[in-house]
């Protein structure tokens, strides 16, 4: 039976929790060069989970700031893949009021919100503008332009192209005015349409528009080369090297992809032209070419109302690899030490290692494993001395479908260097495991890996919570006082089809006593139910266990009060990723999609990123 359950995790992690995108994590990159320059994004079949988490970002006026940042003082507090496109092609998408609008392929024009995507049209855009006037969201789709009503979900024809001749790209101008990309031959010019003649005229040559209304100024694409128009006086201004350009909400940045000897990479750049800054830090793979970059971006777009980027990644090795949406949230201010070391951690949790190195003076060849691996992580305290920046925090490790689980202490030493902190030594000063002896019904506590300290066994548990003679003592986790235990039984079915569920208790190690938090059942005598792992918010009261269920896979996300002794929701097609600020970062499954979202237990409220 344990190997059916270890055949059923890897199976498991391939198609739902360890994605393969997850474990290379923030892996970026897209198709071949030759194949990308006009947007249809090839996609192949998702593993599932996805990588990591948070949101911090920097609020924004409709004009621009009276208090403007150059380019190139703007600090990159987070990156994160928050969305997973398994299925199809990513072939447009749009920030809008703030809400994200995304194309698939096949499939239609969706809106991201609290309860996943939920689609607007089955239109497929090819293109979509990045500006709307009265809720009317322009789009292209085979040569022809439409406006969608976000309201009213209606779409309407208004520029059709032919056999000849295809528009794209449209961005408005005014509400009688549209700018569009046309396509005649193997030439791309700019013209700008009324909309009430529809009369045509000429602009430029070029594609990939964005107009910035408060400077009358078009940004385009020429040639893999960004340029600059003032409307006004018709003068055309170099930008730089690259391609997909767009512009902030406030008109003060300009973002676009930029190739260097082989590596992709997002540049911003003042509208004023002033300064620049790479945003995105692609590395050469392992043990591929070294000549490429690992990852692909491509089509960076501005939030509506925060100072943050979105990004299309890919990553270029992996033949498995699936289209994600990444979020690139940008501040003035300087990065911390104890954010970097947080922004670490996450990397260490979804499995970026390259994400996590960057972040490192002499990084290791490789940073995380399969088991036992992080799922949490608490920043305690921050001390400066010398230059030297000391940040201690709680990291905690558990075993995948086994009774192991340990809370290490360490120590992060960091020094800054210019804007942002370099960690330049790590080391573990206290830890406290919950284990057993070759995975064994008996368990210990071990601290600072000295002696053991035997806490119970199979055998003391009350026969009232052992439903079934074949069970065992499988994932847990241990309060922050050390004075409870939260574990698991997880009965083992003799044979296929039979039912098994699985039994959360809590051990007080001071009564010596066994309570009962939840008892999960299969829902049919066909099913069996297998814990995956537990992971416990720091302030010991929300422990959240993550389920499947045999046949099938379904996995299921289960958050449980133990100071209540209570369920406190359930989540279907989830899995946990890790606490934040008592919050849980959960990745939800959506048909051959996947996204993050962060879950408040106290008021049960579930927020997209």
């Amino acid at each position: 039976m344990d190997d059916k359950i270890e055949k059923n995790l890897h199976e498991l992690k391939e198609q739902i929790y360890v994605n393969n995108e997850l474990k290379q994590d923030l892996r970026k990159t897209f198709v071949p060069k030759s194949k990308r320059r006009k947007s249809l994004w090839r996609n192949p079949w998702i593993s599932g989970l996805l990588a990591a988490a948070v949101f911090m970002a920097f609020y924004f006026s409709n004009s621009q700031p009276d208090h403007f940042v150059k380019a190139s003082s703007l600090n990159i507090t987070n990156s994160i893949s928050f969305m997973d496109i398994g299925s199809g092609e990513v072939v447009a998408y749009s920030h809008q009021k703030g809400s994200l609008y995304v194309s698939l392929r096949d499939q239609g024009i969706f809106k991201y919100t609290n309860e996943g995507l939920t689609n607007l049209t089955k239109e497929v855009a090819d293109s979509m503008s990045q500006s709307i006037i009265e809720d009317q969201l322009l789009f292209s789709q085979n040569g022809t332009i439409y406006i969608l009503a976000l309201q009213t979900k209606e779409s309407k024809e208004i520029m059709k192209g032919t056999s000849d001749i295809s528009y794209s790209q449209p961005t408005w101008k005014d509400k009688n005015t549209i700018y569009v990309t046309k396509n005649e031959g193997s030439k791309s010019e700019i013209v700008e349409i009324n909309l009430k003649t529809m009369k045509e005229t000429s602009v430029t040559k070029g594609s990939s528009l964005i107009f910035v209304e408060k400077e009358k100024k078009l940004i385009f694409e020429r040639d893999s080369q960004i340029f600059m128009k003032d409307i006004k006086n018709g003068e055309e201004s170099f930008v730089d090297k690259g391609i997909d350009p767009a512009v902030s909400a406030d008109g003060a940045y300009i973002s676009y992809v930029k190739n260097n000897n082989g590596f992709d990479d997002v540049w911003i750049k003042d509208l004023d032209l002033e300064t620049k800054k790479k945003v995105t830090t692609n590395v050469p793979p392992r043990f591929e070419n070294k000549n490429q970059g690992l990852y692909q971006y491509t089509l960076p777009i501005w939030s509506s109302n925060e100072r943050s980027l979105y990004v299309l990644k890919l990553s270029q090795f992996d033949p498995n690899a699936s289209i994600q949406i990444m979020k690139i949230s940008l501040n003035e201010k300087a990065i911390s030490a104890e954010q970097t070391v947080e922004r670490y951690l996450q990397a260490l949790i979804v499995r970026d290692d390259d994400y996590a190195k960057s972040m490192m003076e002499q990084p290791p060849e490789f940073l995380t494993v399969s088991n036992p691996h992080q799922i949490g992580y608490d920043v305690i305290s921050s001390k400066e001395k010398n230059g030297i920046t000391t940040v201690t925090a709680n990291v905690y490790w558990t075993y995948t479908a086994n009774p192991y689980y340990k809370v290490g202490t360490y120590q992060f030493e960091l020094k800054q260097e210019k804007s942002q902190y370099i960690i330049q030594n790590i080391a573990e000063t206290e830890s406290v495991e919950v284990t057993s002896a070759d995975f064994s019904n008996e368990l210990f506590l071990v601290k600072d890996g000295g002696d053991r300290e035997r806490l119970f066994s199979l055998t003391d548990i009350p026969k009232e919570f052992l439903l079934t003679d074949s069970v065992r003592i499988s994932s847990l986790v241990i309060s922050p006082n050390e004075k409870d235990v939260i574990f698991s039984l997880q009965e083992m079915a003799e044979k296929v089809g039979e039912p098994a569920g699985v039994t959360i208790l809590k051990y007080d190690r001071d009564q010596k006593t066994f309570t009962e938090i939840s008892r999960l059942e299969p829902k049919n005598n066909s099913e069996s139910l297998v814990i995956e792992q537990m992971s416990l918010n720091s302030t010991g009261q929300y422990v959240v266990a993550d389920v499947f269920s045999e046949p099938g896979f379904v996995p299921t996300t289960y958050l449980f009060d133990v100071v209540k002794g209570e369920k406190v929701d359930q989540f279907t097609g989830s899995h946990s990723l890790f606490w934040q600020n008592q919050k849980l970062i959960m990745q939800v499954m959506d048909e051959n999609k996947s996204m993050l979202y962060e879950f408040d237990p106290k008021t049960n409220e579930k927020y997209k990123f």
